[in-house]
């Protein structure tokens, strides 16, 4: 068996593991700005947030899942468990490919044993196993980013290259990849703009000039190949990558979602999602004196992130693997092997526990909420159900996992792109007035499904039971609720006595 066979059997087991083991919640977009459009392409239902109805979002990526819907619907397993898990397939393959590309790479730029630690010091990582097997846009991102600088000529192990200016086929992939992550996270830029500036650096004028034209005009047709998939889905033409710069940067509206210090992704951001791979990338930091472009840029990276209001986690997802090559470079450089299996049982000890807990219990009670729900739309198809989740606006996924037309509402929160004076969202006004709420809500429809944490579900008992109430199912959510809002348990209540099992 030759070492690249060997290799990928390695990839695929620890990627199959990886998309088995992951059955929690994240953040919303993981459904509602993936799966959620994509039902609503293949199936002509679901629900559009307010990106979608702003032209802040391009259709490219949920297009791959819609077609992937229809494929599975065609083939007559639309109302199976597998319909619901193979999204995980696409990301699986993505994973693993991109996998097999950061291993390439780095072998190219200093050889198989760093390129092997590399690729080991990524698998352990808890924040990477916890997010990749997601259908969340920065998982995407981690892998085309991944793609798309391997495929950057590299001529030696020790120099950031060109191999030849007849190399077009790696630029010509290089430059799609870049051009497509760009569109699908716009700030994906920060990281492929500098390398693709030092990249042409090296070229004498004549062949700078020739590569950048045609480059530029591979870009051009992969926007215009993506323009055309928004103009069919959106049905008027719209270049969603201005809109979401504009909104977030020009008017500010990412702070909608949460604002933080400038110096967050420093003290909490990177310190948590890198955890202890900190300590053998900050030696390897020191080691290193060769392809130093990379830190470069992943320090780019993080300078401009912290000047946007709103930060995340998941945000600095794409520079695990590029820092992970400096960790790699460390532990090949560990003589005594005592000394490597040590590093390597400290940092696996520190992080499969905690990938563990992430994946396989905190927060995993909105997906069985909707497993339920599921399984009860789909054994009484005659039933009329009318749900509501009166719960944090997108806690749960949508009609992508329940896949029935039926009823469904979830209290709203967008962003007061009208200015209104006082402006305060529905999911908001519910939190702060919930008795009021539920008695004006609940006038003239009485849903037969109402889903709640349960502090909420505690806090208005008295006010249900009245109207005919009953809790049927209380299903774990976490051990550590992430906000005020939010509880350890969920709620199921009926209207009917009879509570479905």
């Amino acid at each position: 068996m030759t070492v690249h066979n060997y290799l990928i059997k390695w990839i695929v087991a620890y990627r199959t593991i990886n998309c088995f083991v992951v059955q929690t919640w994240f953040v919303p977009d993981e459904y509602w700005q993936t799966l959620e459009p994509a039902h609503k392409l293949a199936f002509g239902y679901g629900y559009l947030t307010w990106e979608w109805a702003n032209g802040l979002r391009t259709y490219f990526y949920p297009c791959i899942f819609a077609f992937l819907y229809s494929l599975v619907a065609s083939a007559g397993l639309d109302n199976t468990i597998f319909f619901i898990y193979s999204p995980k397939l696409l990301t699986f393959l993505l994973s693993c490919f991109a996998d097999w590309r950061l291993f390439k790479f780095v072998q190219l730029l200093y050889g198989d044993r760093v390129a092997s630690s590399t690729l080991l010091l990524y698998w352990c990582n808890w924040f990477q196993f916890y997010c990749v097997p997601r259908t969340l846009l920065n998982s995407a991102e981690l892998a085309l980013v991944i793609i798309g600088l391997s495929y950057l000529p590299i001529s030696d192990k020790h120099r950031f290259q060109l191999v030849s200016s007849d190399n077009y086929y790696h630029l010509a992939v290089s430059s799609i990849v870049f051009t497509l992550v760009t569109l699908i996270r716009p700030t994906s830029a920060l990281i492929w703009v500098p390398l693709w500036i030092n990249f042409l650096y090296r070229f004498d004028f004549v062949n700078w000039v020739s590569t950048f034209i045609n480059n530029v005009i591979k870009k051009i047709i992969t926007l215009f190949f993506v323009s055309v998939i928004d103009f069919l889905c959106y049905g008027y033409f719209v270049i969603p990558i201005i809109n979401f710069i504009h909104f977030n940067m020009w008017q500010g509206g990412s702070a909608f979602f949460g604002s933080h210090p400038w110096h967050w992704y420093i003290t909490a951001g990177i310190p948590s999602t890198f955890f202890t791979l900190l300590i053998p990338i900050s030696k390897g930091v020191k080691k290193c004196t060769s392809n130093l472009i990379i830190l470069y840029v992943c320090a780019l990276y993080v300078i401009a992130h912290s000047f946007i209001a709103h930060k995340e986690f998941r945000f600095v997802l794409p520079l695990i693997p590029l820092m992970s090559i400096y960790g790699g470079f460390y532990l090949s450089q560990i003589r005594y092997k005592l000394n490597l299996a040590f590093m390597i049982l400290f940092i696996s000890i520190t992080n499969i526990p905690l990938a563990l807990f992430t994946s396989l219990l905190h927060q995993r009670g909105a997906l069985t909420v909707m497993d339920l729900l599921r399984r009860e739309a789909s054994e009484n198809q005659n039933m009329e159900m009318n749900i509501w989740f009166l719960m944090p606006c997108h806690s749960t996924p949508f009609y992508s996992h329940l896949h029935r037309p039926v009823e469904m509402r979830f209290l709203t929160c967008e962003p007061n792109l009208n200015n209104i004076t006082n402006y305060i969202s529905e999911s908001d006004m519910f939190h702060k007035y919930p008795e009021i709420w539920i008695q004006s809500e609940m006038r003239n429809i009485r849903p037969t499904h109402l889903v709640l944490y349960e502090n909420m579900y505690q806090r208005l008992q008295a006010i249900l039971t009245e109207k005919g109430y009953t809790k049927c199912q209380k299903i774990f959510h976490t051990f550590f609720p992430i906000s005020k809002r939010q509880s350890r348990w969920i709620v199921i209540a009926r209207k009917e006595m009879l509570c479905y099992k």
